[in-house]
């Protein structure tokens, strides 16, 4: 009695190559930058000195709010205005404290009406009476210089106002409030009628309040203008003023003359940062290139250079122009960290190696790579860049296997994986691929030894599996196809 077994076929695997780069399209158009220019006015280029009067207060005040000749003629009009019955004031006042409030009051009679906190210029101030701390604190400075005051800008992180410095104490005054003269003390308000009415701004503690030098304090203006331009991506009106601001503090400390630096750089960087992400990373280089020659940096502004350095690299590198990054990473590298500029390296000549085997054929592109390994140079024998051979090798060796087994030639696609596997002994890939067509060629044999077993031509079987195991003797289906037939074969005897 024989009994009879149905053989299943069993599907061949092939190990999928799979490419290895991909590319992004680079968006890259010409740009006019924001200028760096000195444009401060003579005037304000020729002061001298750190403490500046009252005149030189507005005028540096109104070039910072960007007024226009017919503005400043307004403004200078009502501030001349006031400027005279401030004086007339001081000549009958004796007392320090009680013409300082004064001047806060006449303010709030004569020019500001509502606040509004990015109101900060000078033309709102005067001619539309709305204002924000900086700007009331500016023009009270100024009326209080012009009744010989000894007044000092006081700046907070977010907030600006000014104090009187008397013989006998030092004042805050809340410049935002009518009655901020020295907060924290009762006001006897205005009364048509015999009722008093009073008036209480509360004390504040300013935290992390700093004195500001008169040029420091007046710039403020032009930094809330920044800010609120950089808010709208409008660098090319925030970046020029920013410089403005940078060349008038020149006159100023050193510690005030580098925070209006590390101002402009980072405008600077938000620009070259919005160019980046628009894909214009090469454009943003350029434009820091150009701030670097004309303006400097600072340790933030040089990190920026480094983040987009690299990116312009890629951008070139995911095009295929290694040859182009290599020239700019070249002309750069005085502004590159030493980590920056091994990660460019291995990325343009991880590109190289992609570039020309890309047209080769997995025969020549392997004979490529070997030749690339022989080289003995620092950048070659780099552990990173080993790996990056070891893969692109990797993908070529998979090719050549696996267009050998698509024509059957399961020992000759192990083969080849063994031969290559002496290139680099580590590799589970190539490993993987030698292992795979030998048992795709076990399948195979299986598959054929199946289809003679189930007719029960077990003699062309066994010829099937005989040969099968002279090329593929470790195979353990093989064997165990060979041991299923002795026992079939066997029975049938």
């Amino acid at each position: 009695m024989t009994g009879k077994i149905n053989f299943a076929k069993i599907l061949i695997l092939l190990l999928g190559a799979s490419l290895l780069y991909s590319q992004k399209q680079n968006i890259n158009s010409k740009l006019t930058y924001p200028s760096l220019d000195k444009t401060l006015s003579e005037t304000n280029s020729n002061l001298q000195t750190k403490n500046l009067s009252d005149t030189e207060l507005i005028h540096s005040a109104m070039e910072f709010s960007e007024c226009s000749p017919e503005e400043e003629k307004q403004i200078l009009e009502k501030y001349n205005s006031i400027k005279t019955r401030v004086m007339k004031l001081a000549e009958t006042e004796s007392s320090e404290e009680k013409l300082g409030e004064q001047i806060l009051l006449l303010m709030y009679e004569n020019i500001l009406n509502q606040y509004k906190r990015n109101e900060t210029t000078m033309q709102a101030a005067f001619l539309n009476g709305t204002y924000n701390c900086v700007s009331a604190s500016v023009i009270f400075m100024a009326l209080a210089k012009a009744a010989n005051l000894n007044t000092t800008g006081q700046i907070t992180p977010n907030h600006a106002f000014c104090t009187l410095k008397t013989e006998n104490k030092t004042i805050d005054v809340e410049t935002t409030n009518p009655y901020g003269f020295n907060p924290g003390t009762k006001k006897q308000l205005p009364s048509a009628n015999n009722s008093a009415k009073y008036a209480v701004v509360p004390a504040r503690y300013y935290r992390a309040r700093k004195e500001a030098g008169d040029r420091m304090f007046v710039s403020l203006i032009a930094k809330n203008l920044c800010s609120t331009y950089n808010d709208k991506n409008n660098f090319t009106k925030a970046v020029p003023l920013a410089c403005k601001r940078a060349d008038f503090l020149n006159g100023a400390s050193d510690q005030e003359q580098n925070a209006a630096h590390d101002d402009l750089y980072l405008l600077c960087s938000n620009y070259a940062a919005l160019l980046s992400r628009s894909g214009q990373s090469r454009n943003a280089l350029d434009w820091l290139d150009t701030v670097f020659e004309k303006r400097g940096y600072n340790a933030s502004l040089l990190k920026t250079y480094n983040d987009i350095a690299y990116n312009t690299a890629a951008e070139l590198c995911n095009k295929g122009q290694y040859k182009t990054a290599a020239l700019i990473l070249e002309s750069r590298k005085s502004y590159l960290t030493s980590a920056n500029i091994n990660e460019i390296e291995h990325m343009v000549i991880a590109t190289e190696l992609n570039e020309e085997t890309k047209p080769l054929a997995a025969d020549e592109a392997l004979v490529y790579l070997k030749n690339k390994l022989s080289e003995n140079t620092a950048q070659i024998q780099n552990p990173k860049i080993q790996k990056t051979i070891q893969s692109l090798y990797e993908y070529y060796v998979q090719i050549k296997v696996n267009d050998e087994q698509k024509n059957g030639r399961y020992i000759n696609a192990a083969q080849i994986a063994r031969e290559n596997l002496k290139i680099f002994p580590q590799s589970s890939i190539i490993k993987n691929l030698s292992e795979q067509a030998l048992k795709n060629h076990a399948i195979s044999v299986h598959n054929n030894f199946a289809e003679s077993a189930n007719k029960k031509d077990y003699e062309q079987a066994r010829k099937i599996l005989l040969e099968g195991l002279s090329q593929n003797p470790a195979s353990s289906i093989l064997k165990n196809d060979l041991l299923t037939l002795e026992q079939i074969t066997g029975s049938a005897r």
